[in-house]
């Protein structure tokens, strides 16, 4: 009798890959959030400070953080799946802690979109 192999969706790759991109992503968005503000700024960093920054040129801004707040969430609620998975807890568990991550990671999205928008109005 031969084994069933697994499909591409049950191993989680297309999770596997995102994650990584993510990752990509994150590595750029900390590199000019360090460049930004710690290199270029000469100035002490105030609210004052990033909310002229982020008024300055607000298209690029927000379209940085709607890149980056969803990146960020996806990156930190699959890698917390992931080390759930590492225990293999029971089906009906998996099911559960799968729903509050993505409803987390949604709500923390959504508040974080809106607290930018926020902070340029």
């Amino acid at each position: 009798m031969t084994e069933r192999k697994p499909s591409a969706r049950e191993r989680g790759v297309a999770a596997w890959l995102f994650q990584r991109f993510t990752a990509v992503l994150l590595g750029y968005f900390l590199f000019w959030h360090i460049i930004v503000l710690h290199f270029l700024n000469t100035k002490k960093i105030t609210l004052d400070l990033v909310l002229a920054r982020i008024r300055e040129n607000e298209i690029f801004w927000m379209t940085f953080y709607a890149i980056f707040i969803p990146s960020l969430l996806f990156h930190a609620m699959n890698g917390l799946w992931s080390v759930m998975l590492d225990y293999d807890p029971p089906r009906l568990m998996k099911r559960i802690v799968l729903a509050l991550l993505w409803i987390t990671g949604i709500a923390l999205t959504i508040i974080g979109l809106i607290t930018v928008k926020a902070l340029v109005e």
